[in-house]
């Protein structure tokens, strides 16, 4: 009798000890109950919309600035400081008084580039990737030149053409190396799968270090071609201090990783989305579209990678749902904003900004599918838009109660 009373007390200590621990832990990836319901938050969550405009390229009395020729890039810098980037070319723009520092142009001296690839922002400025030249360029959030260094990713990374996707306080920068491309690997796999991408950190010595592996966009491969599954998984990443935000689309939570690829908190990923067969088709027909002009291009360049009229968009799979986002950054006051997945059709795209500390949706931002949503800081959103002729234009407008 003894004995069994013994092993209750045992067995009801554990039991407390258990509930204890639940409650005490802190949210680092919270279990299935708890993302249904931090999902059902965030698609309840108070929808803002865009009010007055505070800036205007288009109005900018510097023709560098009203008058752009590509838009490459655009980001703000600091409350009232922000880069845009049209080619060579570099504006720092105090968006409150319309003064502007011009920088760059084409060449190969000291901040000047050929083929400036990608510019992201550092923890006090920005940091350009010149692809043609192999080398990095350090600015200041004002525009004043600080250094350049070169440097060689070739021969770690296996795509010339991965993009620089961070810059860290130590002066290591990070790329994304998607390394299995079907245009380089002599046997690629046949049918669906996932390119695998690679995060590499090279230091300010060159050396470099693999932080995480994810698995990358869906594709599917019948020779000799390659094509998007249609609403295929992705991955997408975003810089946070001095680690990245991973967010692989099929998973249920986004991961945040120190420098180190260390996995230290969760954010429970948005529901997916269901499709209807009217927007299954249309992406289908866009699909057959894009490969048709593309393979209408190759012929032109003496290459026939047509199969007649089988066209493998025909046969592309569709994921239904679609995935529960396309796009993710993190801003200045450390939101991460996600992009709820954009299908044919919508005449809305809808952005939840979540706070980190208390993983929780702060606000939802409705945004016409015209207008490119670039960044945030406080209320002040950051647009490209393209006006009545095509030029590119960059706007900065308040967010307002819808």
């Amino acid at each position: 009798m003894k004995r069994r009373e013994g092993m209750l007390i045992i067995i009801l200590g554990v039991v407390v000890l258990a509930i204890v621990a639940v409650l005490a832990r802190p949210w680092i990836g919270s279990g299935r109950e708890d993302q249904k319901e931090q999902r059902e938050i965030a698609e309840s969550s108070t929808e803002l919309s865009l009010g007055d405009t505070v800036f205007d390229s288009a109005m900018h009395p510097d023709l560098a600035v009203s008058n752009l020729g590509t838009l490459s890039n655009a980001m703000f810098l600091s409350g009232d400081r922000l880069l845009i980037q049209d080619g060579v070319w570099f504006h720092f723009v105090d968006y409150q008084t319309g003064d502007v520092v011009t920088v760059g142009g084409g060449g190969e001296g000291p901040g000047e580039f050929r083929l400036p690839f990608q510019a992201v922002r550092s923890a006090d400025g920005v940091v350009v990737w010149d692809l043609g030249l192999g080398r990095l360029t350090f600015f200041s959030a004002s525009g004043d030149y600080r250094n350049s260094r070169k440097l060689d990713p070739m021969e770690t990374l296996r795509s010339p053409m991965a993009p620089m996707v961070a810059a860290f306080s130590d002066g290591s920068v990070v790329f994304r190396d998607d390394s299995i491309s079907v245009m380089m690997v002599a046997e690629p796999p046949s049918g669906v799968y996932r390119e695998p991408a690679r995060y590499i950190a090279f230091s300010r010595d060159g050396s470099s270090r693999m932080i995480l592996k994810a698995r990358g966009s869906e594709v599917v491969h019948r020779k000799p071609k390659h094509a998007p599954v249609i609403f295929g998984h992705n991955v997408l990443e975003s810089r946070l201090g001095d680690g990245l935000v991973i967010a692989q689309t099929d998973l249920p939570a986004i991961g945040f990783y120190d420098g180190k690829g260390d996995l230290v908190q969760e954010l429970p990923m948005p529901g997916s989305i269901d499709v209807s067969r009217s927007q299954i088709a249309s992406a289908r027909e866009t699909a057959i579209r894009k490969e048709q002009e593309d393979n209408a291009w190759h012929k032109k360049q003496g290459v026939d990678r047509s199969r007649g009229d089988n066209l493998l968009s025909n046969s592309v799979p569709v994921n239904d749902p679609a995935p529960p986002i396309d796009g993710m950054f993190a801003d200045l006051d450390g939101r991460l904003w996600l992009r709820r997945y954009r299908l044919p059709g919508d005449s809305v795209v809808r952005w939840q900004a979540w706070g980190i500390e208390d993983a929780s949706v702060k606000l939802v931002l409705r945004v016409r599918p015209e207008e490119s949503l670039r960044d945030v800081i406080g209320d002040n959103v950051l647009l490209h838009v393209e006006d009545a002729l095509g030029v590119d234009r960059v706007l900065v407008q308040r967010m307002q109660s819808h």
